[in-house]
């Protein structure tokens, strides 16, 4: 009998990631589950740049000069600052950048592209590595986990990235290798960002705060936006 110790070594990397694709995709998902997918392939990663929206309308804004953590709060939590959600969204948009060029640079089809499994969501035929959705998904999701006050929305949000990771898979319009490419480029990227945060973060908040109070000035008044 074989085992699979003695079949991966003679599988290349894309015909393993074709292998593990076959046993991910659905064959003939179930009414409930075909919406399940749906839902955490296309919706779920609105979850992220949700999160930065009303991290930047809800939190205070005391700019960090350095990655020092601010203040602990009055019963003694750390406190998350609009410039954290400030480094996740710089973040986001160092992986979706880095995963344009490298989509370029090195275009890899899709699986439906190549005849591979089913798809069961309609897709543009572009290239797949790394995944965009799971690139922004980890990138937001590891930036906040950097930090001790914003720790359970990233943990929240890494979760909803594997499952942003896993319903395109089993849709079948991306690869595991996708996926895991993605993961670990939007880790890098919020690894970065942290790094960046200290010269980078500061001027935009900075820049950023009078057109918000400015445009937002009626929701700061009702208080459901803070200044």
């Amino acid at each position: 009998m074989l085992v699979i110790s003695e079949i991966v070594p003679h599988l290349s990397m894309e015909s393993l990631n074709q292998t593990l694709f076959l046993l991910l995709n659905a064959s003939a998902p179930s009414p409930a589950m075909h919406a399940l997918m749906s839902f955490c392939a296309n919706a779920l990663i609105w979850a992220m740049p949700a999160t930065l929206v009303a991290g930047w309308l809800r939190v205070p804004s005391r700019v960090r000069l350095t990655n020092a953590e601010p203040p602990a709060g009055a019963a003694g939590r750390p406190q998350a600052c609009r410039g954290h959600f400030v480094e996740a969204a710089l973040a986001a948009a160092l992986g979706l950048g880095i995963a344009q060029i490298i989509g370029a640079m090195w275009p890899h089809p899709r699986p439906f592209a190549i005849g591979l499994g089913h798809a069961w969501i309609a897709h543009v035929d572009d290239a797949s590595l790394p995944s965009d959705h799971t690139t922004l998904a980890f990138s937001v999701a590891c930036s906040l986990l950097l930090h001790a006050g914003t720790r359970v929305a990233g943990a929240a949000l890494a979760l909803a990235g594997l499952m942003v990771g896993w319903a395109r898979i089993y849709a079948g319009i991306h690869f595991p290798l996708d996926v895991g490419c993605g993961m670990l480029l939007g880790m890098g990227c919020a690894v970065l960002a942290h790094r960046l945060a200290p010269w980078v973060v500061p001027p935009l908040v900075r820049c950023g705060e009078p057109p918000y109070r400015f445009l937002c000035a009626a929701l700061i008044r009702r208080g459901w936006a803070v200044a």
